[in-house]
Formats: structure tokens, C-alpha cells, sequence
């Protein structure tokens, strides 16, 4: 299966699902609705994690910094901002515990056109010395008053992955590896846990109580020699998984009662000729300000005769998106 010409300035661009450097997927906030009673300064600690990522996965050490602020429209992150905590050694499993001043979340309530209706959102700010960009950021959505019951994590159980023209498989719980055929494209499908999809109650403008259902958005991230993206149909040289723009990495949860698509929500096809071991990363979030993640090992097997062997392949096509 040979690679299709990108529609796109430089052909050579490089996807966003695609992890080429140090960067930052997610940040958790844990809890999801803190609560903070700016009548009495009592404010809810909250929990914050991160997904920090590599070419080689997620196993590293890396040099952080935290920081807190008000969100600005002129002003996207933190900087000038006083750092609230430091790791030099922030691993995987690594979290840290913020107290949030209650004269910040008092300015930011002042600052919003709002006045923290829906939520008051301090911004919390990661910076990580090596990453491309060097900061992230996330709302910590605090609410005024207990929410019953609490916004939980769109936790995902697993995940399905469909073989193009097979039947459905479970991908095996990690360190396991999900085994996929190079140059087939293979759909997902993650597998949330039950009642991740919540109902939940709230006030519109109006000041009518409304019950809603939670939305949830994946998106998809990938190391090098995996692709990510939809199916591109070709009259000439079969179909590829295509990556569009380079920003077709996410997919919604389809809403309860809905049929799954048959091909899962989005693709993913291995394109290192000769097979190889990867990384798959899926991102959670729900449309309250929740967050959770996935990471599934990924390895791919070369079944095409012409690329097996000792060079030179002779009649092995190449795969990966390249200059043509």
C-alpha cells in the first residue's frame, strides 16, 4: 500500500497525533468540581496529574513547574506568574496537591464576564523544561456548592480494535501488547466504564434547572511509525488511513443508545516496514472539565512477503506520509 500525497503546502508536515518530541497530552483535576466558599476562604485542595510524553513513551523523568492564574484573552497561559510548585524528577505516576488562594479565585470571578456563572476557572499552568511547547494549561472549574453526586473521570475500561474486514478484538490490558498487521487499517473503539457517561442537573442563563447528558471527546495520539487518522478511498493504490490537515486526531463518544460505527471511531494503521513496537495514547475529556487517559502498547507485524528478509526489499512499498 503506498502512501498518498498530502494536500497540503509542505507535504511533509507533521501530524499532530503524531508524538515526534517531549510534550504534554493531558492534565487531570482531581477532583473535577472543587468546591470554594469565597464567604469563608474555604477552598477545596485539588489533585493535579499529567500525561508527559516522548518518542519513547511515557517513561521518563522530566523537570517541572507549576503555576496559577487567571485566564486573560490576551494572556493564553500563566507567564509572569508566581510558580506554585517544582518537580525535578516528575514521573508517570507523579502528582501534586495545590491549595488555591481564595483571592484568586475572588479575581477571577471578578474578571469573568460571568461572575463564575457555570464555574469559576482558575488556570493552572505546567511547564516542563524540554517540551515543544514548553507549557500547557487547564481550567480548575471550582463551584460554590457540593454538587451531588460529583463529577467523576470519563475512566475507560479498555479498548476494541476491528482489523479491516476481521471481527472486533480486546485489546489486552497493558504492559500487554495490542498486535496489529502493518499496512491494515484498524479500527478503535475505547470501552468506557459503566455510568462514565453522566447525567447531571444545572442552571441556564434563564435560571431554569435543565438535566443534560455529558458529552465526551477522545483524541489519539501516536509514536512514530503508527498513524492516526481516517479512511482516504483511492482508485489507485488501494486505501490508506489518511491524517487530513494533521488535526484529525479526535472523536466523540456516540451518545447512549446510538449504534457503534463498524470501522470503531477513528483509525489507526501501523506504517514501519518490518514491523516494530509503539505507542497508542487515548485522551478523555468531558464536556464538565474532566479528564482521563489510556496508554496501550501497540506492536506490528509485517505479513507482505516483498518486505521480509535481508535488503534490498525489492517491491516494498512505503508507507509513512512522506515528500513525493
Amino acid at each position: 500500500m503506498a502512501a498518498a500525497a498530502c494536500q497540503h503546502p509542505d507535504p511533509c508536515f507533521t501530524p499532530q497525533s503524531r508524538v515526534t518530541d517531549l510534550r504534554v497530552l493531558g492534565i487531570s483535576v482531581d477532583p473535577p468540581d472543587p468546591v470554594a466558599d469565597l464567604a469563608t476562604g474555604t477552598v477545596e485542595p485539588v489533585r493535579l496529574r499529567a500525561l508527559i510524553v516522548d518518542p519513547q513513551g511515557s517513561r521518563g523523568t522530566y523537570q517541572v513547574s507549576w503555576a496559577l492564574c487567571v485566564a486573560a484573552t490576551d494572556n493564553p497561559g500563566c507567564s509572569g506568574a508566581a510558580v506554585v510548585a517544582t518537580n525535578p524528577e516528575w514521573r508517570r505516576d507523579s502528582s501534586v496537591e495545590l491549595r488555591v488562594p481564595p483571592g484568586l479565585i475572588a479575581a477571577a470571578v471578578a474578571a469573568d464576564p460571568l461572575r463564575g456563572f457555570g464555574g469559576m476557572r482558575v488556570l493552572a499552568e505546567l511547564r516542563v523544561e524540554g517540551a515543544k511547547p514548553q507549557a500547557a494549561t487547564t481550567p480548575i472549574i471550582f463551584t460554590q456548592k457540593l454538587a451531588q453526586p460529583r463529577n467523576q473521570p470519563p475512566v475507560m475500561d479498555g479498548l476494541r480494535f476491528t482489523p479491516q474486514g476481521e471481527s472486533t478484538l480486546e485489546a489486552p490490558p497493558p504492559p500487554a501488547t495490542m498486535e496489529i498487521v502493518v499496512a491494515q487499517p484498524t479500527g478503535l473503539r475505547p470501552v468506557l466504564a459503566p455510568g462514565a457517561m453522566e447525567e447531571y442537573d444545572t442552571v441556564d442563563l434563564a435560571g431554569h434547572t435543565v438535566h443534560l447528558q455529558e458529552r465526551i471527546r477522545y483524541s489519539f495520539y501516536v509514536t512514530p511509525g503508527l498513524n492516526i487518522g481516517r479512511i482516504l478511498l483511492r482508485s489507485v493504490g488501494g486505501s490508506v488511513v489518511s491524517f487530513g490537515n494533521g488535526s484529525d486526531v479526535e472523536a466523540d463518544e456516540p451518545p447512549p443508545g446510538t449504534p457503534d460505527p463498524p470501522g470503531g471511531l477513528i483509525l489507526l494503521e501501523a506504517v514501519e516496514r518490518g514491523g516494530g513496537q509503539g505507542t497508542l495514547w487515548i485522551v478523555a475529556r468531558d464536556s464538565r472539565g474532566a479528564t482521563s487517559w489510556l496508554e496501550q502498547p501497540v506492536s506490528s507485524v509485517e505479513v507482505d512477503p516483498n518486505c521480509l528478509g535481508p535488503p534490498p526489499l525489492r517491491g516494498c512499498a512505503q508507507l509513512d506520509f512522506g515528500c513525493f
